[in-house]
């Protein structure tokens, strides 16, 4: 009987590395990745619509939402994926910021109100709340120029303000005909 309780505390050590060793495989080292996306769609538009969401047990809350359809403007869309490590659930994000100008322009620049003439706007997909919510960006500056017939480069410096949060988008990056 001795032996099996000396032996007692190397099996309950030996359970609990098996269980904490298999229940997570994370092959990334645990870090958060990123990736970004930059793109233009020609001869579209962004149409925007409202969405009633549940937002209580009585009560619903609306939302904006947007989607891009054929039409007469250029659109520019940058993504940001936050992706989590593998067997990590309930973590990362995407955020995305997108704006148009009418087709043919070559060169542009808004800020803060007129930033609205551009439709921009910001959406966030987390576990959060609002997630996917279109918020308008109506602080901070965008301008563009293109560069050929394919190729533009894009300078953004903004900050969206709601009842979830603060969010700042900041980068200037090339963005190419999808």
């Amino acid at each position: 009987m001795k032996n099996y309780i000396n032996f007692l505390p190397l099996l309950f050590a030996s359970i609990i590395l098996a269980i904490t060793s298999s229940s997570c495989d994370v092959s990334n080292d645990g870090r958060f990745t990123d990736t970004y996306t930059y793109k233009i769609q020609r001869e579209s538009v962004i149409v925007v619509d409202s969405v009633d969401r549940p937002a209580g047990e009585d009560s619903t809350i609306t939302t904006a939402s947007f989607s891009v359809e054929p039409g007469n403007n250029t659109v520019f869309t940058y993504t940001h994926n936050r992706n989590s490590p593998d067997g990590i659930a309930d973590a990362g994000l995407a955020e995305t910021l997108i704006f148009q100008v009418p087709e043919g322009t070559v060169e542009f620049e808004f800020q803060g109100e007129e930033l609205r003439q551009a439709t921009a706007l910001y959406k966030r997909s987390c576990y959060c709340a609002l997630s996917g919510a279109a918020l308008e960006v109506t602080t901070g500056t965008i301008r563009g120029e293109q560069l050929s017939a394919i190729h533009w480069i894009i300078f953004a410096d903004v900050t969206i303000e709601s009842a979830i949060g603060t969010f700042d988008v900041a980068f200037e990056q090339p963005f190419y005909v999808n």
